[in-house]
Formats: structure tokens, C-alpha cells, sequence
């Protein structure tokens, strides 16, 4: 088996934000090692540095909102050499449940938008990469630019109520079934949350029954609910008739997850993507 070529050395004290907490540090470095350890596939790839993997901001801590961005340390990045290598990353290591409802939503894909290819890239194609420790910025101020104020208000006080749930807005990043909406963040890519056959990392998903955008939610939603949670659904706990394959057949409708790691494929390469797992694919 080859092994990742992991260029990648982060030096940074893992536990400069979280105190003294030693198990913090512990559990951080547990964490950046999961693909450049264990990844039980042969591929090509590059990993280029980032900041490592930080705590999600603790929203106690924050003080109250203002419309001041704060910055946010970088993920590591590993770049595939193709797409070949994506599918084969697709078939070991995506999480089954996720994997399982695109192939029940007969391939329909989930979307982020990420930042541009970099001007120096040798490549003239854009290339699949792995994103590992992203931190959310849903509770963070200025990431809804002219609307930040209103909207981190709302994910903070979604965020409180979905406490104790594996996904909220604190720990999980947004994604939608629309290539456009996705196109106004960033370059379009299908992403693909990454666990392999690991329960203690596998990735978690939540969606409002009625679909749509979490923010801001449609008008008909504000009149009738009583709650900001009212209508979410968590891994198909209480999904009545909507679970998350449904939720990838509904159009412009954004689903929030959250995974350690996860594989971004720009959509330039969808209709190959598809055609690959119809052919290849193994459940």
C-alpha cells in the first residue's frame, strides 16, 4: 500500500487555545492523524500546509455579536491527482449512511463552495481535495457579510437548542443541493464527509423537514414556528417522512453536516464523477 505523501508539518502547540488541557492535545493530534495515518487506500496526493486542527470556537466565549469578522485558521488540505483516485477514496473511506442516500437519491449531489484554485497550481484542471479540521463558521460574526448580525444570532440560538445533538451550527459546516447557491460562497464541489467503517468518526447530518435554506428560513417557516429548531431533523431521529435521501432530491435545500474530514470534488468533474460510482460502485 502507498503511503500519503504528507509534506504537511504543523509545529503549532495544539492545545494554545484550550488552555493547558493535555487530553486536548491529545485528542487534537488524534484527529490530524486520521488520513495521514489511516488512510487504507493506494493514492496519489500532495498534503499542503495548514493551521492543523483547532477546538470549534466555544460560543460562551465570544461575548456578544457584532459585525466584526473574526478570523479563522486554515484547514489541511490534501490534493488527489484525479478523479480516479476520489472514487476510490469514495468507496473506502466515505461515511456509509451519507454514501447510502446518494445512491438511494439516484446520485444526486451535496454542494460547498470552496476558495479558488491557487494561480501557481501546475494543474490545468481543478483537483479533488481532502479537507481535514475545518472550523465552522456559522456562529461566528461576518460570514453572512451585510445580513451577519441577524444570522449569527440565529446559529447561536440554533446552536443552543440543538445542544447535546452530534451536529449543530458550533461544530458543522453548511451544504446544499444547488450548484449556484453553492457558486455564491465559492468554486462549486460535491463534497463527501469521510469516516470509513469507523463508528467513533462517523459524520452526522440535519436538515429541516420542510427544506430550504437554514438562513434565512423561508417566510411561511417564521410565521408558523415556535422554536428555531422546530422542523429540524438529526440523523433521522424523529424524520417523520423526510430522511436524508429525500433531503438530497429537494432542490436549493441546504443540509447541515459535520465530519472530521471530507472530500471536495469540483463540480466540473460531476458528470464523470457520476458515471464512475454508476459503474464502479460498490455498496
Amino acid at each position: 500500500m502507498t503511503t500519503l505523501w504528507a509534506d504537511a508539518v504543523d509545529n503549532r502547540d495544539i492545545t494554545s487555545e484550550t488552555g493547558n488541557d493535555q487530553s486536548a492535545g491529545e485528542e487534537g493530534q488524534s484527529r490530524r492523524s486520521f488520513f495521514l495515518t489511516s488512510l487504507p487506500v493506494t493514492i496519489g496526493c500532495v498534503a499542503t500546509a495548514g493551521a492543523g486542527i483547532t477546538a470549534y470556537p466555544q460560543i460562551n466565549r465570544m461575548g456578544k455579536t457584532t459585525g466584526t469578522s473574526i478570523p479563522l485558521p486554515p484547514p489541511t488540505t490534501i490534493k488527489l491527482n484525479s478523479v480516479g483516485d476520489a472514487l476510490t477514496l469514495i468507496e473506502d473511506m466515505c461515511d456509509r449512511k451519507f454514501l447510502h442516500a446518494v445512491v438511494a437519491s439516484d446520485y444526486r449531489f451535496l454542494y460547498r463552495g470552496m476558495p479558488p484554485r491557487s494561480s501557481s497550481s501546475s494543474s490545468s484542471q481543478p483537483l479533488p481535495t481532502v479537507v481535514e479540521g475545518e472550523v465552522s463558521d456559522l456562529v461566528i460574526p461576518g460570514t453572512y457579510g451585510e445580513d451577519s448580525l441577524e444570522a449569527v444570532t440565529f446559529f447561536r440560538k440554533l446552536d443552543g437548542a440543538m445542544a447535546g445533538k452530534p451536529v449543530r451550527p458550533g461544530n458543522g459546516h453548511l451544504s446544499t443541493t444547488s450548484t449556484r447557491d453553492a457558486a455564491a460562497w465559492g468554486a462549486p464541489a460535491s463534497i463527501w464527509p469521510l469516516s470509513g467503517k469507523s463508528e467513533d468518526v462517523s459524520a452526522h447530518f440535519a436538515f429541516y423537514e420542510d427544506g430550504g435554506a437554514f438562513w434565512p428560513r423561508p417566510k411561511a417557516w417564521s410565521k408558523t414556528s415556535k422554536s428555531v429548531d422546530e422542523g429540524i431533523i438529526v440523523d433521522g431521529i424523529n424524520c417523520g417522512s423526510v430522511n436524508l435521501e429525500d433531503a438530497l432530491r429537494m432542490k436549493e435545500n441546504e443540509i447541515l453536516f459535520s465530519t472530521e474530514s471530507y472530500l471536495a470534488i469540483p463540480s466540473e468533474w460531476d458528470q464523470e464523477l457520476r458515471e464512475g460510482l454508476r459503474n464502479a460502485f460498490i455498496m
